[in-house]
């Protein structure tokens, strides 16, 4: 990672707002970043994002966090809010919220009233104006959790917004125990000084973190604490765990009917139910959660909360329940013994009649359906006192199916008409959809996305969609022109689709791990005009190799007035690197070929 310049010292120590040195800080952030016309396609960029954490006299720690925004088109689409919240039984100080002039470097519009500024116990919603108007928004404020006497928390390197420049400080006391792991990261620059140690991990140009990806991307990610241990770590998990469940359970009995006659339809009921209520915080700071006290709010839920009421609940309604926890960095060696080790929570629940299954709150199928974000995944638990980890199998390639069928009729004129179906399955959900966006909705966004390269004429505002949590299948209208007249002939052209991933596969320069077997599918039934007939069908081939394969196929039917073809392309096994990757590249090469392909049609005398 490259190093940035260091930020004053009066940002990192200031006690309230207007010690951020604006003239310093500010316009030396405007002077370094790039314009912001290079983040062309992302709604706004974070000039600065700051994290520094310490320890006070008494035990207590702190976390102090800068973010400073530049707008690039319409921030307030993507970023409406930012809540902050203080720690359960800790204390909020906001240090800065307010517009500043790219050119005066002076506030132009404050963001909170002033009695909102100093010490509080209570949530702070800052709303971002509908444009900042070529200025820069900054943030400021300092949360404190009591009587810890450790300082540890998980931070997400990359977020949903590009970043220039990013500074993790952790200080501790001079010779202090301190362990780190990370994800895409370097190790920390260590600087020992007479009172404290200080370990900072600085990074310029973060991109954007990926949604959707059919291969392995840990996403870069920092965890530390002064305490060190796995079964310290998941001991932290199931206490935080019983923590929130002991909180929230009397608050979510007392508004929501929770028994039923039938305890397994109640149960699949409830997870729903808390599904739809699970959202994923910014995490703009750290991801060391701040409180328990969201149901009292807006009536959502993090992952951690949701996990923690249905194990709570599903347990009294005389389901089997179980605890296990997806680690976000490795595990072997000496790691972190705080709950910042952990990505997500995920239980295990059995239903008095029926079979068991993991689940993890935000997941986009439905209870009873594998997450497919899950598959090829190690979480973590403990039974007996000690460590146990559970692998969810990415299962055959066949129960991870893409598949495109174009079901067209062709005129004398060259024009067709029909449908194009797409139907996935298993984990093409997650590579496909974000997490977080269920249902039709996601579906739509995620078809935005597509690319008809040789084909127009497809309506996406016509789509028909059937979700049903673990697959999701759509129906396109479609009226193009499909094939050039001449005066006797026609020439057709081979309808195809590009998809992001596809891209993705022929960019992919490291050695990469896929995270499921899969297959992919396009086929083509298209009916002859009346009276015309195939001059030359495309040149097909099969390939196979290292697991890896393409099926190619075209055929008549029909007394000679049906064209029929299909590409099946099929990766076996999950491991993807060296010779095996270099081979999903040329036979995606290959089958992307097929959008310059076309069909010789001649009328018959």
């Amino acid at each position: 990672m490259l190093v940035g310049i260091m930020l004053s010292a009066a940002l990192l120590l200031a006690p309230c707002a207007g010690a951020f040195d604006v003239e310093q800080d500010l316009q030396r952030l405007l002077t370094e970043a790039p314009s912001s016309e290079l983040f062309e396609g992302s709604n706004g960029l974070i000039l600065l994002r700051e994290i520094k954490y310490s320890l006070t006299a008494d035990g207590s720690m702190e976390r102090t966090t800068f973010l400073v925004f530049e707008e690039v088109s319409r921030l307030v689409d993507v970023l409406p809010e930012v809540e902050i919240a203080p720690p359960e039984g800790g204390k909020l100080e906001i240090l800065e919220a307010a517009v500043f002039g790219r050119d005066t470097l002076r506030r132009t519009l404050p963001l909170l009233p002033e009695s909102a500024f100093g010490v509080r116990s209570t949530p702070v919603s800052v709303r971002v104006p509908s444009s900042l108007d070529g200025n820069v928004m900054v943030l400021g404020f300092k949360q404190t959790w009591p009587g810890r006497v450790n300082v540890e928390d998980r931070v997400a390197v990359s977020l949903s917004l590009p970043q220039w420049e990013q500074r993790i400080i952790v200080e501790v006391p001079k010779g202090s125990d301190f362990y780190w792991k990370t994800e895409g990261m370097d190790p920390p620059v260590m600087e020992r000084g007479n009172l404290k140690d200080k370990y900072e991990w600085t990074s310029i140009n973060v991109r954007p973190k990926r949604w959707n990806s059919i291969f392995v991307h840990n996403e870069p990610v920092i965890a530390f604490s002064m305490r060190e241990g796995l079964k310290r770590s998941l001991e932290a998990g199931y206490e935080y765990i019983q923590y929130l469940a002991d909180i929230l359970e009397p608050v979510y009995v007392k508004e929501n009917k929770i028994n039923g006659a039938n305890k397994t339809k109640r149960g699949f009921d409830l997870l729903s139910e808390l599904n739809a209520k699970t959202f994923h915080p910014l995490d703009l700071s750290g991801t060391l959660p701040a409180g328990a006290d969201t149901l009292k709010g807006k009536g959502l839920l993090t992952q951690w909360e949701s996990a923690a009421l249905a194990w709570r609940l599903l347990g009294r309604m005389g389901w089997e329940t179980d605890l296990f926890f997806l680690p976000a960095v490795e595990t072997e060696g000496k790691v972190p013994g705080s709950l910042a080790l952990w990505e997500a929570p995920v239980v295990y629940v059995k239903p008095p009649s029926g079979e068991g299954f993991f689940y993890k709150f935000g997941q986009i199928e439905k209870p009873g359906a594998v997450a497919s974000g899950l598959y090829g995944r190690t979480m973590l638990g403990l039974k007996e006192g000690e460590v146990t980890r559970e692998t969810v199998s990415a299962q055959p390639a066949q129960k991870h199916l893409l598949e495109l069928q174009w079901d067209l009729s062709l005129s004398s004129e060259g024009k067709a008409e029909g449908f194009l179906y797409m139907k996935a399955s298993g984990a093409w959900i997650s590579d496909l959809l974000e997490e977080g966006q269920n249902g039709k909705e996601g579906v739509r966004k995620f078809m935005g996305a597509l690319r008809f390269q040789n084909v127009s004429g497809v309506s996406l505002r016509d789509a028909e969609i059937d979700y049903k949590g673990s697959a999701f299948t759509v129906t396109l209208p479609v009226d193009t022109n499909l094939g050039i007249v001449g005066q006797d002939n026609l020439l057709v052209r081979w309808p195809t689709v590009f998809m992001p991933w596809q891209e993705e596969v022929l960019d992919e320069t490291e050695s990469a791990k896929i995270r499921h077997p899969f297959v992919f599918q396009q086929k083509l039934k298209l009916r002859l005009p009346d009276g015309y007939k195939v001059l030359v069908l495309p040149t097909t081939g099969s390939y196979e190799k290292e697991g890896v394969s393409l099926l190619e196929d075209v055929r008549i039917r029909g007394k000679g007035k049906v064209l029929e073809g299909e590409t099946k392309l099929v990766a076996a096994g999950s491991s993807l690197s060296g010779e095996k990757l270099d081979i999903l590249k040329a036979l995606m090469t290959r089958l992307m070929r097929w959008k310059d392909v076309t069909v010789p049609l001649q009328k018959k005398p």
